[in-house]
């Protein structure tokens, strides 16, 4: 495409060329049937008056289509081979293109930066994840050529927030639930070389929960899980604190769940006196 290696070589000496050229980087990485443009904003939070004249150009030349989707937000569809295009041109062109490494983290940021962590309370926060879902597992596929903490902290608060949705799910899906918050737990403690944080703590919560409610030959072991959730909470955190008296609230319910009326009780009595 004459255009794009246009805008490449004249990207040193136009702002609105460079912009374009790193905005078309970013959409050959993001799925292509519909990139909400606040994705876009978000990569470019100061450029915004540029990136919508950007936008409406390559709109102009076909490169790409401007859509709403049912929930009448805008978004970029972008066909395949375009996005083909851009990657090939941006090995070609590597010394003029964003490192890949640095547009995966920077992909990433953004993604997480826009998506809740959910509970099973339904709310606007579950229509982000329709928008934002395919994005995420797209770039989450890709291989870095150089792992830094920050890639891995970064894909770790993916992974369980991940966990949390496919867990929370209006079609609750246990077992994607279960690999993302068991990769969250892997990756946390290897980050964290299996000291007490708060993302250890949340990560082994997660787990025991998925465990109890969707694995019942696990229930023990996720009952487990939640006590040494408790345990590290309660090392970190004042005695008042509510994330401790959610996690004594969900181990007085799970023990009522299987019959131990007793055992429910003093943890309820535990939540009280807090």
């Amino acid at each position: 495409n004459k255009f794009f290696k246009q805008i490449i070589l004249r990207q040193n000496h136009d702002i609105e060329s460079k912009l374009t050229w790193e905005i078309l980087q970013y959409l050959g990485h993001l799925d292509r049937d519909f990139i909400n443009i606040s994705i876009i904003n978000k990569l470019f939070p100061d450029r915004n008056d540029i990136t919508n004249k950007v936008i409406k150009k390559l709109k102009n030349l076909s490169i790409i289509s401007v859509i709403v989707n049912s929930k009448q937000n805008a978004g970029i569809k972008i066909h395949q081979h375009i996005q083909e295009e851009i990657k090939e041109l941006s090995s070609q062109y590597s010394n003029n293109a964003i490192n890949k490494d640095t547009l995966q983290y920077n992909l990433l940021s953004v993604l997480n930066s826009m998506l809740p962590s959910v509970n099973h309370t339904h709310n606007k926060d579950w229509t982000i994840y329709s928008d934002l879902l395919p994005h995420v597992l797209k770039n989450l596929e890709l291989e870095t050529s150089i792992v830094t903490t920050e890639m891995e902290l970064l894909r770790a608060h993916v992974f369980y927030k991940l966990g949390k949705y496919y867990f929370s799910a209006a079609k609750v899906d246990f077992k994607k639930a279960l690999l993302f918050a068991d990769k969250a737990l892997k990756a946390y403690s290897k980050i964290y070389n299996n000291e007490k944080t708060k993302e250890i703590a949340n990560a082994l919560e997660n787990i025991g929960l998925i465990y109890i409610y969707g694995f019942y030959s696990k229930f023990d072991e996720g009952l487990s899980l939640l006590k040494q959730s408790l345990k590290i909470k309660r090392s970190l955190y004042d005695i008042m604190n509510p994330e401790i008296s959610q996690l004594l609230r969900e181990i007085g319910i799970v023990y009522l769940i299987d019959g131990y009326i007793d055992e429910s009780l003093k943890y309820a009595i535990k939540v009280l006196e807090m």
